[in-house]
């Protein structure tokens, strides 16, 4: 700490530059660099307007043409050897390619983090481009939840990497998620724009709120970094309510037994600003069906209603929700009406076999895309197989009319009414027949054990059930995006 005539001032260790954004306006607000005095700005871009309140700067997003965003100093980065770069910032929608900062002088030259490609939330990106060949870390900080405050941090660190590469490490709410390694330096990096927000491509502008931005000299420790995220920014924010929010795919039902996820503590304040409540005491109230650990993640061991409540000084807030392995869905009128006019009416059974690992995506170890790993979302597979009922009903209908390339209006032998529609969050059972052909020799899956688990006999029988259709995903060593190191043989599933 520095004295003068009786002030103190905190100087926190490597520290050369902070923005709190304290100041009140819109499109030309400037805010002054507390520690050393350099000014950034809400730049006017268009009629997408960004407006500075309650210690905060809110942009609107969107087009990059028409959207204001914030511009730091230029010259921030090019003397230092090392550096991390330090955010508090919420992004309120994914907007394309938007960014958390850019920084740089065009497309060939500029350091960069990306709160996610295109609209997707599953990914994002970190790049570090000079002459146009661009190093990038891909997907390590997604997803980034909406309208909740994160603590971003990049270190840039000179020699830190192997050979004497720069290592490039990313943090996520004082978490390490990832780095990479490259020749750049940041003296190679033309800095005349840092910007919030904004991307020196054609992506859209984020939509996104900053709290706060940190430079330091050197890098920040690592060890530290947590202590960081827990102290939050200078304006620390006072909690009005507290929320127990679980990864956006969950649902209103626990999809899966023996899935993990995280449960975040979150508050808001008067001005709606959600933000993670670090430190809270979570429990499960009823340990044989899902127990949460120290960092509030959550083990579904059975089927059953999951209990969690979490205290943060004196208060105490409770998330509840049905765990369940298998649903039996409603049927949707389309496939639980016939064909008009068909002459025989076909009841069929539907099933599917979805296996998941954290409630919100499909378990990409069990259940992999031919050419790579491609995690889906439990909505979208259970889109797909609705939509594969839909078509075969449709096909089997219409291809069932008498010479109806003839006869437009030819009526239907055959009317398909799905009487039964269950979706099992688990990989399908394997029998102890394999294919020897196959990479791997798969196992065929075990119908008989299907069947039981489903108890689909009692229903076949008692709505004259005369077909089954089902919906699962087999693969093999062969596949090309067969990985050894995540793979277990005894998942191989084969149909053929």
């Amino acid at each position: 700490a520095d004295s003068a005539e009786g002030s103190v001032t905190l100087v926190v260790r490597g520290l050369i530059h902070r923005w709190t954004f304290d100041e009140v306006g819109g499109p030309g607000t400037t805010f002054r660099d507390d520690i050393r005095g350099r000014t950034a700005s809400i730049v006017r871009g268009g009629t997408l307007a960004a407006a500075a309140v309650s210690g905060q700067v809110t942009l609107t997003g969107g087009a990059r043409t028409n959207s204001d965003y914030v511009a730091l100093p230029a010259g921030l980065l090019r003397n230092l050897t090392d550096a991390t770069i330090e955010i508090w910032a919420t992004m309120h929608a994914y907007k394309a390619w938007s960014r958390v900062f850019d920084v740089g002088a065009s497309l060939t030259n500029n350091l960069f983090g990306a709160w996610s490609q295109g609209i997707d939330s599953r990914f994002d990106r970190v790049g570090f481009s000079i002459g146009g060949t661009e190093n990038r870390l891909e997907n390590s900080m997604a997803p980034y939840t909406i309208d909740l405050q994160h603590h971003i941090v990049m270190s840039v660190d000179q020699g830190g990497g192997a050979g004497g590469k720069t290592r490039v490490t990313m943090y996520l709410d004082g978490a390490r998620r990832g780095e990479f390694e490259t020749a750049y330096l940041l003296r190679d990096l033309t800095d005349e724009n840092f910007w919030l927000g904004r991307s020196h491509y054609a992506d859209e502008t984020a939509r996104a709120s900053y709290d706060e931005v940190r430079i330091h000299d050197p890098v920040y420790p690592a060890t530290d970094m947590q202590a960081s995220y827990l102290r939050g920014p200078v304006r620390s924010i006072t909690p009005t309510n507290l929320s127990i929010l679980a990864p956006a795919g969950v649902g209103d039902t626990i999809r899966g037994v023996n899935v993990s996820f995280p449960l975040q503590v979150v508050g808001s304040d008067a001005q709606g600003r959600r933000f993670r409540i670090p430190g809270a005491r979570r429990s499960s109230e009823a340990d044989a069906i899902a127990t949460v650990d120290s960092t509030g993640r959550l083990q579904v061991r059975a089927e059953g209603r999951v209990d969690v409540s979490a205290s943060v000084g004196g208060t105490t807030v409770r998330w509840s929700r049905d765990a369940v392995r298998l649903r039996r869905l409603r049927i949707d009128p389309f496939l639980a009406t016939p064909a008009a006019g068909a002459t025989w009416e076909i009841p069929v059974i539907v099933f599917a076999y979805i296996p998941t690992a954290d409630a919100s995506l499909i378990d990409v170890r069990k259940a992999p895309d031919f050419w790579a790993l491609l995690p889906f979302s439990l909505d979208t597979m259970e889109q797909r197989v609705l939509d594969y009922a839909r078509r075969v009903k449709m096909g089997r209908e219409q291809g069932s009319r008498f010479r109806g390339y003839k006869d437009a209006l030819a009526p239907p032998s055959l009317g398909m009414r799905i009487v039964e529609y269950v979706i099992v969050y688990d990989i399908i059972p394997a029998s102890t027949k394999r294919e020897p052909r196959s990479a791997g020799q798969p196992f065929f899956p075990d119908y008989f054990k299907v069947f039981a688990e489903l108890q689909l006999t009692p229903i076949m029988q008692a709505r004259q059930v005369k077909e089954v259709w089902d919906a699962w995903t087999g693969f093999d060593a062969g596949y090309p995006s067969y990985d050894p190191a995540i793979r277990n043989p005894a998942d191989f599933r084969t149909g053929w």
